[in-house]
């Protein structure tokens, strides 16, 4: 998997889960990347301008995916 810094902008493409179904589907979240560990990457898709974005920042809607889901990083800036 790609290794991303937090800041990038990036388009992640991943899969998520279904209720209902037997087959998972593929989503994608663009956005400010603010962490990734070996487990998990967090990206902000409504954040502040610059490096001011942290994950528990009531106005900042993030979303945390599963490395093990993700197909696919592009680095968008």
């Amino acid at each position: 998997m790609k290794k991303v810094k937090p800041g990038q902008i990036a388009r992640i493409q991943f899969l998520d889960h279904v209720e209902g179904d037997d087959e998972p589907c593929e989503f994608e979240v663009f956005g400010r990347v603010l962490k990734q560990t070996q487990e998990s990457t967090t990206v902000a898709s409504w954040s502040y301008t610059g490096e001011r974005s942290k994950a528990d920042d009531s106005n900042v809607t993030s979303f945390c995916i599963v490395n093990k889901a993700i197909n696919s990083i592009d680095i968008l800036k």
